[in-house]
């Protein structure tokens, strides 16, 4: 999860204090699953820094997680303890990166969904494609 820490260093987020938990298990995937997944989690998570922590907080915390769930299904979960983001904005295609989030939910084939609880909770879930578990190198680090 490259991505993140580099996220993390660009958005200044070391400086506001927002913790990153990782929680990813080791899933090999093509290049045809990986581009669109990469793009979601920056969509996601750069909002995450942007929105979801408008005042410092010591417990501010971004969570990504990417699991196998079920058979040949993979879910991705872009989650924070922050405002909360009302309503559905991806459902209504206002802004080009919920457009290009959409776009991309249907290049993999999957669905994006939006979990009532405090904070903010999207899940991207699936299909597997050709997509396998690694060798157990599962990541699961909090960069701060």
């Amino acid at each position: 999860m490259r991505l993140v820490t580099d996220l993390n260093v660009a958005s200044g987020v070391e400086m506001r204090q927002i913790s990153v938990r990782l929680d990813v298990e080791p899933i090999e995937m093509g290049v045809h699953r990986a581009v669109p997944c990469a793009l979601i989690v920056n969509e996601l998570v750069t909002n995450a820094f942007k929105h979801a922590f408008p005042e410092p907080r010591p417990d501010a915390e971004v969570r990504i997680a990417l699991r196998e769930c079920g058979s040949g299904y993979l879910e991705l979960r872009i989650e924070d303890n922050g405002v909360g983001c009302p309503g559905r904005p991806w459902q209504s295609g206002k802004s080009i990166g919920w457009r290009i989030v959409n776009i991309l939910t249907g290049q993999l084939g999957g669905s994006f969904d939006q979990e009532s609880s405090s904070g903010t909770h999207f899940v991207l879930r699936f299909p597997a494609g050709t997509s396998r578990r690694a060798p157990d190198r599962s990541l699961t680090a909090d960069l701060k």
